[in-house]
């Protein structure tokens, strides 16, 4: 991958939630009364409601009184997953956590560990998240391409590439942001024709951030080509 910007937002549109990769402050979550109180504050109603979180409002109010041992596991799935969307991430990974425990093998928990860890800028820990999660399920492909993206940010680029080209082979039409990926790692190696070839994958298959394609440093190798001045005639 190539500096951070718009080279690293192609990375996160190929997974569900935005990995904006900002540290988040450490706090201490304390009791499960203090755990309540923390949602209370950010809107406990809007959380109860929220697209994922299917546990009733009512139980929520009582939350002190309940044990989080009581609950299952999708229940803290879907409590993590609001505090994840709301940024809440040091809580987040404490609910994702309760779910694995009564679940050790579920490869949407384990994702969803390894993409807040890629957003607390902890990507060797999302990396080991998320290969639990394909070794969970093969086919988990977000997971899998987060595998990849981990794996980029951490400079193991080959390893990413073949993440993605293992989506790409079982779901050729999954992301064209997967061949552009490849194009840009080909590109930054020297390999020309590979590099030219995955780029005329990915416009084939969709990819047309054409901003990007001209001016993404990565592609820097390919711009004097002949035959990328004729992709970018044909856009």
């Amino acid at each position: 991958m190539g500096k951070a910007g718009s080279r690293e937002e192609e990375h996160d549109r190929c997974h569900r939630v935005t990995v904006a990769g900002e540290n988040e402050k450490e706090r201490d979550t304390g009791s499960e009364a203090n755990i309540y109180q923390r949602i209370k504050r950010k809107q406990l109603k809007s959380l109860a409601t929220g697209a994922m979180l299917v546990l009733p409002f009512a139980i929520l109010i009582n939350w002190p009184m309940l044990s989080k041992a009581t609950m299952e596991a999708p229940t803290h799935f879907n409590i993590g997953y609001e505090l994840e969307r709301r940024d809440e991430l040091v809580l987040a990974k404490e609910f994702y956590l309760a779910a694995l425990a009564m679940d050790e093998t579920n490869p949407l928990v384990l994702n969803n560990l390894g993409m807040v860890a890629m957003k607390q800028s902890r990507p060797d820990d999302a990396i080991k998240h998320f290969n639990a999660a394909v070794d969970a399920k093969p086919d988990n492909w977000d997971a899998r391409i987060n595998l990849g993206i981990a794996l980029w940010r951490t400079g193991r680029t080959a390893e990413a590439v073949r993440q993605y080209e293992r989506v790409i082979k079982a779901e050729p039409d999954y992301n064209p942001v997967l061949y552009f990926n490849i194009a840009c790692f080909h590109s930054l190696e020297g390999r020309t024709k590979p590099g030219i070839d995955w780029l005329r994958k990915a416009i084939e298959h969709g990819y047309n951030n054409w901003g990007l394609i001209q001016e993404d440093p990565d592609l820097d190798n390919l711009r004097q080509l002949p035959e990328f001045i004729e992709l970018l005639e044909h856009k």
